[in-house]
């Protein structure tokens, strides 16, 4: 009985192509040999992706910031400077006399000037010019400056005309020396201010620069 048994475990083992608890030389079977886990890749995290530059606009930080200065408008006018002269160390303000037409009226017909004010005469070379006091109503002196910006003569006190005077009675005034440039001041203020041949002249406010002084 023990026999058919055994047969029949065999015959089924045979069929099934597996292998009898012993095989056929008797040797005990096998240990089977575990196969070793396979090794599965862990795949990297997708990397998140971020614009270079921020969506939203930064806040601007408030630590060490300049404070913003207001250019000025363009063509913004200039707020204008009173035509000046310094002769010495005296200052006058003054009327330009460019053209021909103001040049030939002068002072002429004015009234006395304001004390540190004249007309100065501005001619486009120098030469010695001959003035007259035509209609003139107060003395004058004249400051005779040269093209190189000094004074080369001082004409004092020239009078206005005499009641009944005609204009070729009249006396003629010249510099010693050729002048660019005449300064018509109050009679007195020439000595007043001391100056005196050979003092620098300087021209200012809107004239500095230009003209030549």
């Amino acid at each position: 009985m023990t026999r058919w048994v055994f047969l029949l475990v065999l015959g089924i083992a045979v069929a099934c192509g597996g292998t009898a608890p012993g095989d056929a030389d008797g040797s005990p079977p096998a240990a089977a040999t575990p196969s070793p886990s396979a090794t599965i890749p862990t795949p990297a995290p997708a990397a998140t992706s971020f614009p270079t530059a921020s969506p939203f606009p930064a806040q601007a930080s408030t630590t060490g910031v300049a404070p913003v200065v207001e250019a000025t408008p363009t063509g913004a006018p200039e707020t204008p400077r009173q035509p000046g002269i310094k002769v010495g160390t005296a200052t006058f303000e003054v009327e330009p006399a460019i053209t021909g037409a103001q040049r030939t009226q002068g002072l002429s017909g004015s009234p006395p000037l304001t004390p540190g004010s004249g007309m100065l005469f501005i001619f486009e070379r120098e030469s010695k010019y001959t003035f007259w006091m035509i209609d003139m109503l107060f003395s004058l002196d004249m400051v005779w400056i040269g093209a190189g910006c000094t004074v080369v003569d001082i004409t004092f006190n020239a009078p206005p005309p005499e009641p009944g005077q005609t204009p070729d009675q009249l006396p003629r005034f010249s510099p010693g020396a050729p002048a660019r440039y005449v300064l018509e001041i109050n009679a007195g203020e020439a000595d007043s201010a001391g100056i005196e041949p050979g003092d620098p002249v300087r021209f200012t406010g809107d004239l500095a620069g230009r003209h030549g002084c």
